[in-house]
């Protein structure tokens, strides 16, 4: 039960910091700190499959 515990609270903190990270990214978009892309371009810049 204890190791459960441990692993839900880490579970969540893990949730926060990515809802963190996503609204900080969100703001960063809206204020032009990134610029449109296809998923294309964003996979090629990646060095995926083009």
């Amino acid at each position: 039960m204890p190791i459960d515990i441990l692993q839900n609270r880490h579970r969540e903190n893990r949730r926060a910091e990515i809802a963190t990270d996503a609204q900080q990214t969100l703001a960063d978009f809206y204020t032009g700190k990134f610029r449109h892309q296809s998923a294309q371009d964003v996979i090629s810049a990646l060095g995926g499959v083009s």
